[in-house]
């Protein structure tokens, strides 16, 4: 930790530093990207609701459960992000069930 501060590494660097020896679990979220389902929805520009009817329904991997401090974070890591938006980009075009037909027979007649 000294070695980091000598050479000018700010204090959340020295903070995170810290947090990574003394709470292995914090450590690994600092590491590894997780997206959480409400940052999921804004990513999306959807509805959380809409994410989670999707999980319900089982066309979207779901997220992994994890238990910190007492509070339980649902979150899909980078890999599982990319199915979910690859699943928005090919079935969903804003407006839900209420829609008739599909998204090419409504572009032909424009």
């Amino acid at each position: 930790i000294l070695f980091l501060a000598a050479h000018g590494h700010s204090l959340s660097v020295l903070t995170a530093l810290i947090l990574c020896l003394t709470n292995t679990t914090s450590c690994s979220i600092l590491i590894m990207e997780k997206i959480s389902i409400s940052e999921a929805a804004r990513q999306l520009g959807i509805h959380r609701t809409t994410l989670h009817r999707w999980i319900e329904e089982g066309v979207v991997p779901e997220p992994v459960a994890e238990n910190i401090a007492g509070a339980r974070l649902r979150y899909w890591t980078k890999a599982d992000f990319a199915k979910v938006k690859k699943y928005k980009r090919e079935n969903y075009w804003g407006q839900g069930k209420k829609r008739k037909g599909n998204k090419k027979a409504r572009s032909q007649k424009n």
